[in-house]
């Protein structure tokens, strides 16, 4: 999503689109919910195919369908991580090496690839300020039970990092100069 909106930027397809009858926030809503429907789309598709080909053991089928929820949370997130990384990034080519450098650390700090537990108890405290560690938590607590009421607190800082990352994505530099 990050590279597409770059593209138009450089390409100067997002300009051109101002000056038509469409406004840039509405192309940039219906570009961002184009791009959530899709992300959306394809967790349900991997954890179909988890379930039904892998043979992936979710539990019951309101525990799957509760993995989907918070997984499509999680892609209101990474919808809004690629929003602000249009913001600092000035082509495609460093928004890929800023994704690269940064996704790499938050997913390994926050769980991803192994147990927080095994981390030093610094790199704990500071894997709470990443939101792979919340979507971890959730998925763990739901695939051991909880329901999305239970997992209401993980849910919602997820939702807190989407509106600073969406707010870091739509803050300009002019409107710090004024």
């Amino acid at each position: 999503s990050t590279n597409t909106l770059l593209k138009d930027k450089e390409k100067k397809t997002f300009y051109r689109i101002s000056a038509a009858p469409v406004r840039k926030k509405r192309y940039i809503m219906e570009s961002l919910l184009c791009f959530l429907t899709v992300m959306i789309i394809q967790v349900t598709g991997i954890l179909i195919i988890m379930r039904y080909i892998y043979k992936f053991d979710f539990g019951p089928l309101s525990y799957f369908l509760r993995i989907i929820a918070v997984f499509s949370v999680f892609s209101v997130v990474c919808v809004a991580f690629g929003t602000a990384l249009i913001n600092l990034a000035k082509n495609t080519k460093q928004a890929s090496v800023m994704a690269t450098i940064i996704i790499s650390p938050i997913c390994m700090i926050g769980g991803c690839y192994w147990p927080r537990e095994y981390m030093p108890e610094i790199l704990q405290t500071i894997s709470n300020l990443v939101p792979t560690t919340w979507v971890v938590e959730a998925s763990r607590k739901v695939l051991y039970g909880s329901t999305l009421i239970d997992v209401g607190a993980e849910l919602s800082i997820l939702l807190l990092f989407a509106i600073v990352f969406f707010l870091l994505g739509t803050w300009r530099k002019v409107d710090v100069a004024k």
